[in-house]
């Protein structure tokens, strides 16, 4: 596979050598063939920007409004105060999206229920805890790294179209090896590392790995998540919760860069941290 890098003033290939897996053809056989084209955006799972208490204030008294609205269609929220949002209570608030969301994804509640009013208003719920989650620190005191820095390959999508592919058959290629190249974090809930960095419950079936995928791509070119995966303050989190770790779902990989070290990758990083991620985007290609 060819990641085509484009610049403002340059045009850069970095190839990824593909894994050799049935998960990994069928992601391939459907983003490859269309000059699928994402955005570039940097991702330091751990940069916690400047408090905004605006926009903070403005997410908790939305959350709560959208709460109080789904009552009247029979879906109670029981849990601590939205207003304290704290890392407790937006883990409480973010399973109660994905639990009621998986129930209106399997109809739980009827044909005459107003299923797109209420994802609607589950989306929105999410959307703010997500805006409110990022002021918060993450990860526990004891986590061995202090940057997970990665770039994420984005594109938005709405989900259940036709431009996700379905990976639900292919949970055993999910590995807790360090590869290069792995799926975005398109799940519904969480990945098994940011539930870790959440000290979330890892044994709740919406830390899932990856069901299916929009094309979005996490480039892991240092290997923290490893470093996080074979830690102590990793397993003592997952003691906690009794979690067996060969049970998890991990990293979905898809391949390597081919001369990460060396190559062409090394002047993509040099651009990117010349640009500051301004005006980038990426062509996914087959190869020639």
């Amino acid at each position: 596979m060819i990641l085509e890098f484009i610049f403002p003033d340059d045009r850069i290939e970095v190839q990824v050598n593909l894994l050799d897996n049935p998960g990994v053809q069928t992601w391939a056989n459907k983003f490859l063939n269309n000059n699928y084209t994402t955005s570039v955006l940097a991702h330091d799972h751990l940069w916690v920007p400047e408090i905004d208490t605006t926009k903070i204030n403005h997410a908790v008294s939305e959350c709560g409004r959208l709460i109080n609205q789904l009552t009247q269609h029979g879906i109670i929220y029981s849990g601590p105060d939205i207003g304290t949002a704290d890392r407790p209570t937006l883990n409480h608030v973010h399973r109660f999206f994905t639990h009621n969301q998986q129930r209106c994804n399997v109809r739980e509640f009827g044909s005459n229920f107003d299923y797109d009013s209420v994802m609607s208003m589950l989306d929105s719920i999410n959307t703010c805890v997500h805006d409110l989650e990022v002021f918060l620190p993450r990860g526990p005191v004891d986590m061995p790294v202090s940057q997970i820095e990665e770039i994420k390959l984005y594109h938005p999508t709405q989900y259940g179209t036709t431009d996700w592919v379905d990976l639900s058959d292919y949970h055993q290629y999910h590995s807790d090896q360090h590869y290069d190249v792995i799926l975005s974090s398109e799940v519904l809930g969480k990945t098994l590392l940011q539930s870790y960095l959440d000290q979330d419950d890892p044994t709740d079936w919406d830390t899932s790995g990856h069901y299916v995928s929009a094309g979005g791509l996490q480039i892991s070119y240092l290997p923290t998540r490893q470093q996080i995966y074979q830690s102590d303050s990793f397993k003592n989190w997952l003691y906690k919760y009794n979690a067996n770790p060969n049970e998890l779902k991990y990293d979905f990989p898809i391949g390597n860069i081919q001369d990460r070290d060396t190559g062409s990758f090394q002047q993509v990083l040099a651009q990117l941290d010349r640009h500051k991620f301004n005006d980038v985007s990426v062509i996914y290609r087959k190869n020639t």
